[in-house]
């Protein structure tokens, strides 16, 4: 369970009893206790010094979360006038009836289905209805073009995914050796319950990839975070050089990836999102090879590393960065060039500061 270090962070209950709240914007925020939370929403308005985040805790019993969502649903009914005072209200579900003058509407894994956009225009209508402005947050510029073009008339900003703390060269002592990392929350595989999941299934990464980059490259390490599954773990215990450490929590996944050499993203199939496995990479100071998708576009674009369009090209760019080390220092410089900008607190400043730009033309 996550717990909130912003001071404008409020339980629901004392929420309600607060008067003349200093702060204009406000977003509501269920944190459970037996399921993880957003690796984006949570940290990105923990780290907001000007939105009031009122959140409630579940129940730390299995199965009760729905019951928990119901009263924080009721309680938030029973407030909407004090809703009503501030100027700014940021949401993440379609179903939200919250009223403020600018609605914000943040959309990090878009489906691209006809049923979403018919969802999000029903959305803009009402608010001009009640003569609110609305605005939509999402993370690239793939996904704003398909809103534009579906006719979509909100304002727009994008929020890039981000990364929660910058760890300085001098801390980092590496793995010795050239080392690979992934990390996913599940890496499954077989019979697994995710093994088919387009991000969690892991049976190009175990079968395909892992193999030759033993029989190709050789005397190297590949580190895998995240939770085993079953069938994943007897499947790695046919493989060599690999390296498990489980699930663990944002800093220490950063940790044990900033001591690796590179970070790969061995997924082929593209959601045309913003990733946040990407960001993560930035933000441990790796190298990336992945597969050129919209996915993954800014490694190509920010020049962050090698982006492929097959297998073989994929085990190369490894080798390549393995064995030209010229290369592999010019990606890293290039990396740590550019990933402050991405850190969780100055993606929150230029959330605000995008918020407070429309402000001034509507």
């Amino acid at each position: 369970m996550s717990s909130f270090t912003n001071n404008n962070a409020k339980s629901i209950f004392s929420w309600i009893f607060m008067k003349n709240d200093e702060l204009d914007q406000v977003v509501f925020y269920f944190i459970s206790q037996k399921n993880a939370t957003s690796a984006r929403y949570f940290p990105l308005f923990d780290t907001n010094l000007k939105v009031r985040i009122v959140f409630m805790k579940g129940f730390p019993i299995k199965y009760t979360d729905s019951l928990s969502l119901k009263i924080f649903y009721f309680l938030r009914k029973l407030c909407k006038r004090k809703i009503d005072s501030y100027k700014i209200v940021h949401i993440f579900d379609l179903r939200d009836r919250l009223d403020c003058d600018l609605q914000v509407l943040h959309i990090d894994d878009p489906t691209y289905t006809e049923n979403e956009i018919l969802k999000i225009r029903n959305w803009e209508k009402r608010s001009s209805f009640v003569t609110f402005q609305s605005i939509i947050v999402c993370t690239n510029k793939f996904t704003l073009n398909w809103l534009k073009s579906k006719g979509c008339c909100s304002k727009f900003i994008i929020i890039e995914q981000g990364f929660g703390v910058s760890l300085k060269k001098s801390n980092i002592k590496k793995y010795n050796g050239f080392s690979c990392v992934y990390s996913s929350p599940y890496i499954h595989y077989g019979s697994d319950k995710h093994s088919n999941h387009s991000t969690w299934g892991s049976h190009h990464l175990l079968d395909d990839l892992i193999p030759k980059i033993n029989e190709k490259v050789g005397d190297i390490q590949i580190h895998l975070i995240g939770e085993i599954g079953p069938c994943a773990l007897k499947k790695i215990k046919t493989l060599e050089n690999v390296f498990l450490y489980g699930r663990v929590d944002f800093d220490t996944n950063l940790e044990i990836m900033s001591k690796c050499t590179i970070g790969i993203y061995p997924r082929n199939f593209d959601h045309k999102r913003s990733i946040l496995k990407i960001f993560s990479y930035i933000g441990a100071g790796l190298p990336v090879v992945a597969y050129d998708l919209v996915d993954t576009e800014i490694v190509k674009s920010k020049s962050l590393g090698l982006v492929v369009k097959s297998q073989d090209e994929f085990i190369e760019a490894i080798v390549s960065l393995k064995t030209n080390d010229f290369l592999l220092k010019k990606y890293e410089h290039n990396v740590t060039k550019i990933k402050d900008r991405y850190l969780w607190g100055n993606l929150s400043i230029k959330l605000n500061d995008s918020l407070s730009e429309i402000q001034k033309v509507i």
